[in-house]
Parts: structure tokens; C-alpha cells; sequence
């Protein structure tokens, strides 16, 4: 299955927040699309100038069946840690789910001052910046139940509270993810359904006056039923998750600045369970780090984190005393780092990091459900000597593997390593049965194709 974004319209404005506190930052972003982390998004404006809808219940229409994932760009006036100041709510035919808005988790502050500064970078990611001191857009991430993707995602609600100082939040976009079959599905299966009602071409004269050329079509006729209804029934079988054969590793190939450098298909609905930016100053409780130790705000020296872990993009991760900018370091290059995967519920399907300094050539490797060895890689040619915080060399390395990942190992070949953005979660899926249905009706149909051709035209 292909996934395709479609970008929703908010049937009403009734804020600008052009005119919040240093608003005019937002002044570039509208009227148009905009993209961030991958996402498209509208940013409208109205007859009356507002571009944003605050303080109240906004039920915005979607229609779009087989809907996996969704997106929104929301944040708040004010904000106080911890305060909830709405949900977001998702309407399906047959399914409802719901995501509470919670200051500190999935929105915060549109400024970049007093208030709450804080988000997650799971449930939440920076989309727009415009700079330090400045306003901001935050794009949230909804993982829906997979039953959705049989259902047709009807509404989806936003709910605002007025609550200052705990937050006034608001919505200036949304986006929906759904899976669509691959073209080459669709164009194979109108062929092969053209192929299997096509009558046939004049027949031979032999063939016409043969004795069994009635019982003959009778059972074509019913062969071609009978097939039609076992695809027809296969496409209705639930979608089901890859177990790969084989372990597949991601080669790293260009920088890795935020968490929009995750490769694309790496997970499957887009994001990962778990990104663990260190931020917070401990690891997840679902990992356990072996070698090395968690370098946070308390360490005064250098620490090399994705660059914008500190909330811009400029070259390098800093001041290195802001409180931000935590990474996992170990002296030791050569032994490395491993983190392994002690949660509760299924093992990942895709597990990766991000490497972020070191010397030497640099091997990842990763181990499966009962221990034993997954693989490896080993990459080179992108350290740049400095242990300044540099972010233009940091790379991702992954790996997926259906069968389950326990712990990943990265190491390099000389000096100290330093490592950021420990992530996991599920690998994007394989065609489901429809899509494999579709192939079967489309592949017997133009078979039926040529062998009428070769024998029953004189």
C-alpha cells in the first residue's frame, strides 16, 4: 500500500494570531502551503483576516476512509506545565478515539518566552521557528487504532479551553494519512478484470462448430467467477504487519539535523513510538543503556546532541549550559554503546540512533528476540575531526527486522563516541491482502488475455 497526505479545511477562524505577542513572524506563512517534517499543511486566512481557530469546539469534516495517521499544528497562548487545555477527537462510522492536549506533552507556549517552553518530541515536534525569543508552530502526531483503517474518519474535533495562564490553545492546520493502494495495483487489476469479462474474438470455424464449445465457455464462465470471488474475498481479510525474512539495516547517507531526518518509511505510519532526545536528562524506562553514561545540563563541558534539540537549526547544539543538549557519551569508542529494549509490551520492528561524534569508521549492529545476531554495517567518511559540538556529520543508522529487535550496538574505530535520538517502533507494513488480491485478478486476467489471443483467432 501507498499513503497519501490530504490536507483539511478549518469551516471556521475566529482568531489572528498575527497579532499575538511578536505575531508578524507568522505574517510569511499565510495564505499558502506549507510543508514541515514531511507533512503538507493549508494555512488559510479568512474574509475577516483570522487564521486560526481558539477557545471553543471546532468539528472539521474529513471523509477519508483507511485513515492510519493524522497531524495538526497547535499551540497555546500562556501555559503552565502539566495543565490540560482541551483534546483533540477523532470520529470514525464504527471508532473514536481521543488525545487530551497537556501542556508539557503535546503543546506548549506560542512564544518562546516565559511560559511553557516544553514538548515531548513524540507526541509533538517543532514545525515552524522563527527564531529564539520568537513565535512558533508545533506540529502534533496522532498514531490512530488501527481499526480505523477499515473505518471512514468522519470529524475530527478540536476542543479549546480558555484557561490563562495554564493555556488558551489553538489550531491553524490538519492533515490525514491513509493508505491507498500502488498505483501498479489498480492499473494491473482494471487490466486483468478487462481481461477475464473481455469476450473473446471470433472464434475458429472448428472451434464453433465443436460439441463441447458450449460446456467449454460454461466453465471458463464459472473458472472466472469462482476466481473473481476468492480475490474479492482475500481483499477483505484484515491488513497484516511484514515478518521479514531478513534483517534490512538504513545506510546512513545525509546529516540527521532533527527528528523530520528519520527516513522516510522507516516506520510505518511516519513516526516512531519511542524518540528518546535525552532532553529530559534520563533514559526512557523501556531502555537500558549499557557503557557510557547520559551527558545532560549538569555536564559543563562539550556535548554533541542533534542539532535542534536547542530549538534552532544552525550548525551546532548549544550554549552547552541552556539545559539543553544532552547526549550518551562513552570515552571508550572502540566498546561502544548498546541500548536494549526492556518494555512491556511487543518487541520494536525498527530500532535506530543517531550517531553524533567519533572518530574512525563506525559499526551498528543489532541483535533479535532470543539474542541471537541480527547483522551489521559499517560506515566511514563523514567524521569531521572536531569534538565542538558540529552537527553536519551526525548520521542515523536503523535497522528493521519483522521478527523483533531486542538492543542495538554502535561503535567506532578510534576515540570516544557519542550517540542521540535512541528510537524505536513498528516497520512500515507490506501490501496488505487486498493489494495482493487486486495482483492475483489482474495477472489471471491478462493471462486470459493471450491465450485467447493464441487459441481461439483463425
Amino acid at each position: 500500500m501507498a499513503t497519501s497526505y490530504s490536507t483539511l479545511v478549518l469551516p471556521d477562524l475566529n482568531t489572528d494570531i498575527r497579532t499575538y505577542n511578536n505575531g508578524s513572524g507568522y505574517t510569511p506563512l499565510f495564505a499558502q502551503s506549507q510543508t514541515w517534517n514531511g507533512v503538507p499543511f493549508d494555512l488559510a486566512v479568512d474574509a475577516q483576516g483570522h487564521t486560526a481557530f481558539s477557545g471553543g469546539v471546532l468539528d472539521i469534516p474529513v471523509g477519508v476512509f483507511g485513515v492510519t495517521a493524522a497531524y495538526t499544528l497547535i499551540n497555546s497562548a500562556f501555559g503552565t506545565f502539566g495543565n490540560v487545555n482541551g483534546s483533540v477527537e477523532f470520529f470514525g462510522a464504527s471508532n473514536y478515539y481521543k488525545v487530551d492536549l497537556v501542556q508539557g506533552a503535546n503543546v506548549r507556549d506560542h512564544l518562546d518566552g516565559s511560559f511553557n517552553n516544553v514538548i515531548d518530541g513524540i507526541t509533538a515536534v517543532a514545525a515552524f521557528n522563527f527564531g529564539p525569543g520568537q513565535v512558533r508552530l508545533d506540529q502534533q502526531i496522532y498514531k490512530l487504532p488501527t481499526t480505523f483503517g477499515t473505518d471512514t474518519l468522519t470529524t475530527i474535533r478540536f476542543t479549546g479551553f480558555t484557561n490563562n495562564p495554564g493555556g488558551a490553545p489553538f489550531i491553524a492546520a490538519a492533515t490525514v494519512l491513509s493508505a491507498v493502494p500502488e498505483p501498479g495495483s489498480w492499473a494491473l487489476m482494471a487490466a486483468g478484470l478487462f481481461g477475464l469479462v473481455r469476450p473473446a474474438g471470433r472464434l475458429s470455424p472448428l472451434a464453433h462448430h465443436s460439441n463441447h464449445s458450449g460446456s467449454t465457455h460454461m466453465k471458463r464462465r464459472a473458472h472466472t467467477a469462482r476466481l473473481i470471488a476468492t480475490a474479492l474475498a482475500v481483499s477483505t481479510l484484515p491488513a497484516f504487519a511484514a515478518t521479514a525474512a531478513n534483517p534490512v539495516f538504513v545506510t546512513p547517507t545525509t546529516a540527521y539535523l532533527s527528528s523530520a531526518d528519520i527516513p522516510v518509511g522507516f516506520y510505518g505510519g511516519g513516526a516512531p513510538v519511542l524518540l528518546e532526545t535525552l532532553e529530559d536528562g534520563v533514559l526512557d524506562a523501556t531502555l537500558t543503556g549499557t557503557n557510557g553514561d547520559l551527558l545532560n545540563n549538569g555536564f559543563t563541558g562539550a556535548r554533541d546532541s542533534v542539532d535542534a534539540d536547542d530549538g534552532l537549526i544552525n550548525g551546532t547544539c548549544g550554549p552547552q549550559t541552556s539545559g539543553h543538549c544532552a547526549s550518551w557519551f562513552n570515552g571508550n569508542g572502540i566498546q561502544g554503546v548498546t541500548f536494549t529494549f526492556v518494555g512491556s509490551g511487543a518487541l520494536p520492528t525498527a530500532f535506530g540512533l543517531v550517531w553524533t561524534d567519533g572518530a574512525g569508521s563506525i559499526t551498528f549492529s543489532a541483535v533479535g528476540a532470543n539474542g541471537q545476531s541480527l547483522g551489521s554495517i559499517t560506515a566511514s567518511g563523514f567524521a569531521d575531526g572536531s569534538f565542538g559540538a558540529t552537527t553536519g556529520e551526525d548520521r542515523f543508522f536503523g535497522v528493521q527486522f519483522g521478527g523483533g529487535i531486542r538492543a542495538i550496538s554502535i561503535s567506532n574505530s578510534s576515540g570516544g563516541i557519542e550517540v542521540d535520538h535512541i528510537q524505536y517502533g513498528q516497520m512500515a507494513p507490506v501490501p496488505e491482502p487486498e493489494t495482493w488480491a487486486m495482483m492475483l485478478v489482474g495477472a489471471i486476467g491478462l493471462a486470459g488475455l493471450r491465450r485467447r489471443a493464441g487459441v481461439t483467432r483463425t
